[in-house]
């Protein structure tokens, strides 16, 4: 059954915090990532693929179907998507991608972008310049499409651990470190450091899971 294919995301997603909000030391490895969402329950068998795309509309992709094993049974597979060429601070946007679309496989089936309409509303959406992304003015946003943003505060939460992002707080606010050196410590993208310097991050954090909550699908 296709109920089978989705996971009980808010626990899995917390527990994925939970685990990283310890570390200390940087930067996060992310097959680390991969390996912990197995541990907690994740069945899936996870690849990442590097393909040629273009990444200024739209930076990565989760494919996820089955396969039938040489047995005959179905194995999940989810396939992280990224493209080969990010641009300027390659390796910390691949980073970010690879970690959101990480968390992606534990969407609740509510959340997905599982129609035609659905993944062209994405396609579209991540076409648009930065500022526009909220809203094209005209319609409402799409859960599936909140969703994808939501994963990356998820993402840049595992990748700059509470841990973390305690000890570094004082040093951006004083000026010690400097934007561009916490995104080189944390092979993060430097737009993103002023997301988690910020005091009301962990708040959004927690915002984001009861959003999460809300949206389960009902017994």
């Amino acid at each position: 059954m296709l109920r089978a294919f989705f996971y009980e995301n808010i626990m899995l997603i917390q527990k994925l915090l939970n685990h990283f909000n310890e570390f200390t030391e940087l930067h996060i490895d992310v097959n680390d990532v991969r390996d912990h969402l197995i541990n907690i329950g994740v069945q899936d068998e996870i690849e990442f693929r590097f393909v040629k795309m273009d990444h200024t509309k739209i930076r990565g992709l989760l494919h996820r179907y089955t396969r039938l094993s040489i047995y005959g049974d179905a194995v999940l597979c989810s396939d992280v998507i990224i493209p080969v060429e990010m641009g300027d601070e390659q390796e910390a946007w691949r980073r970010l991608v690879a970690v959101k679309e990480l968390i992606h496989i534990v969407d609740c089936e509510n959340l997905t972008a599982q129609s035609e309409e659905a993944i062209d509303n994405l396609f579209i959406q991540f076409s648009l310049p930065p500022e526009l992304r909220l809203s094209n003015g005209a319609a409402p946003i799409k859960k599936s499409f909140l969703n994808d943003r939501v994963r990356i505060y998820f993402a840049l939460a595992v990748l700059v651990p509470l841990a973390c992002r305690e000890a570094l707080r004082p040093l951006y606010q004083s000026g010690q470190l400097s934007a561009r050196e916490i995104a080189e410590i944390a092979l993060i993208p430097v737009r993103y450091v002023r997301v988690v310097m910020d005091l009301e991050f962990e708040g959004l954090i927690e915002m984001f899971l009861a959003w999460e909550q809300s949206e389960q699908p009902k017994e």
